[in-house]
C-alpha cells in the first residue's frame, strides 16, 4: 500500500470513528434495563405502555395536563402498578416533565394509568424548549466526561462536576433533573437522577434507589455495581464507588435518623431509620432485585476501603511476586491487568481529591 493509500485509509478511519462518537451522544440511553429485565410478563407489558405514553409527549409540542393513558392488565394490583409506575418515573430522567401526581381510570372494564404533568412543562413549545437547554446543559458535562480514559474517572468527573456547579435548594422542579441543568439547585431527587442521566448518557450503567427520605445511585464499573450518593459526597469520596456495608457503616458511624411512616402488615407504624434504609417497610417490591454491591471499587487490601494504603499494597503484592492473590479491585485503571499503573492511579486520584 503506498502513502497516499495509507493517509486516505486513516483518513476514512477517523471519519467513521467521528462519526460514531457523534451518535453514541445523539442516541444516548438514559437509562439501563437492569430492573426492567427482572419485572414479569405482565409488569414488562405496562412499563412499556408507560413508555410510549410518555415518548409520544416528549415528541412533540402540543399541551397536556396528563400523559396519554397506559393500559395494564388486571393481573396487577393498584398497588403493583403504582410500583412500576415509580420504578418507570426513576428509570427515566429525560421525562423531566413528569410529576409525582398520578391519575387510575376504567374505560369500558379496561385499567388505565396517567402522570400529571409538571405545571411549567403542559405548554409544549415550552417543554420543547426546556428540553432543548437541558441537553445541551447536560452535552457540556459529556463533553468534559469524555476526555477520561476509563469510567471510573469519568464516574468520578461527572460527580465531582454535579457537586461544583449544582447547589443543594428545594424547588418546584427539584425532583427533576430540570432543576440541575436549568436552575442550578435540586435536592437529592435531582442529584441521583441528573447522575443517572449522565452516567447512562456515556455508557455506565446506573440505576436510582430510594429510601423513604432520600435518594442515590447504584453504578456498574468494570462489571461490578457500586453505590453512589452525590447529595452526601461533597470533597470526601467518603459516598463515591462503595459496597452496601461499607455505606451501612458511614450510616452508623453518621448516626443520623429519621423519623417516618409507613405501612407495615396493614398497619400505618412509625419508624427511626437511618438515611439509606430501604427495606423498612418493604416501600417497593423491585429493591429485592437490585444489584447487590459487594465491594468498594479500589479496595485492593480488602478492608472496605480506598486509601493510600490500597497503592501500597499492590505495590508490595507485585514486588513481592503475588500477582495472582491481587483481583478486580486491583484493576484501578481498568485495562483487563494489574500493574504498577494501578498503584499509581490510586495514588494519583486520592492526591487529586479537593480539600
Amino acid at each position: 500500500m503506498n502513502i497516499k493509500k495509507i493517509i486516505s485509509s486513516l483518513i476514512c478511519c477517523t471519519v467513521i470513528i467521528m462519526s460514531a462518537f457523534s451518535s453514541f451522544y445523539a442516541k444516548a440511553a438514559y437509562n439501563c434495563d437492569y430492573i426492567y429485565n427482572r419485572l414479569s410478563a405482565e409488569e414488562a407489558e405496562f412499563y412499556d405502555a408507560l413508555l410510549e405514553a410518555c415518548t409520544s409527549v416528549d415528541e412533540n409540542d402540543r399541551t397536556y395536563e396528563y400523559t396519554p393513558n397506559a393500559k395494564y392488565s388486571s393481573e396487577l394490583t393498584e398497588e403493583r402498578v403504582g410500583e412500576i409506575s415509580l420504578i418507570f418515573y426513576l428509570d427515566h430522567p429525560e421525562f423531566f416533565w413528569i410529576s409525582l401526581e398520578t391519575k387510575y381510570s376504567k374505560i369500558f372494564g379496561s385499567a388505565y394509568f396517567s402522570y400529571k404533568i409538571l405545571p411549567s412543562f403542559r405548554n409544549g413549545s415550552t417543554r420543547q424548549k426546556a428540553k432543548s437547554d437541558i441537553k445541551a446543559a447536560a452535552q457540556v458535562y459529556l463533553n468534559g466526561a469524555s476526555k477520561y480514559s476509563n469510567d471510573f474517572e469519568r464516574a468520578k468527573y461527572l460527580q465531582d462536576e454535579l457537586l461544583e456547579n449544582v447547589s443543594y435548594k428545594i424547588n418546584d422542579w427539584d425532583q427533576s433533573i430540570a432543576s440541575v441543568f436549568m436552575l442550578g439547585y435540586t435536592v437529592c431527587a435531582g442529584y441521583s437522577k441528573a447522575y443517572e442521566y449522565l452516567c447512562n448518557s456515556m455508557g455506565i450503567d446506573s440505576i436510582v434507589i430510594t429510601s423513604c427520605s432520600h435518594a442515590w445511585n447504584a453504578v456498574r464499573i468494570g462489571g461490578h455495581w457500586y453505590l453512589v450518593d452525590v447529595t452526601n459526597d461533597g470533597s470526601s469520596d467518603k459516598f463515591f464507588l462503595i459496597s452496601d456495608q461499607r455505606m451501612s457503616e458511614i450510616d452508623e458511624t453518621l448516626n443520623e435518623r429519621y423519623r417516618v411512616t409507613g405501612t407495615l402488615n396493614g398497619v400505618e407504624t412509625t419508624k427511626t431509620v437511618l438515611l439509606h434504609d430501604i427495606d423498612i417497610f418493604s416501600y417497593i417490591e423491585h429493591y429485592d432485585d437490585f444489584p447487590k454491591c459487594a465491594y468498594t471499587f479500589g479496595d485492593a487490601n480488602g478492608d472496605d476501603q480506598r486509601t493510600v494504603s490500597d497503592a501500597a499494597y499492590i505495590a508490595h503484592m507485585l514486588a513481592s511476586g503475588k500477582r495472582s492473590e491481587l483481583d478486580f479491585r486491583a484493576d484501578f485503571n481498568l485495562d483487563n491487568k494489574i500493574d504498577v499503573c494501578d498503584a499509581a492511579a490510586i495514588a494519583r486520584v486520592l492526591a487529586k481529591r479537593k480539600k
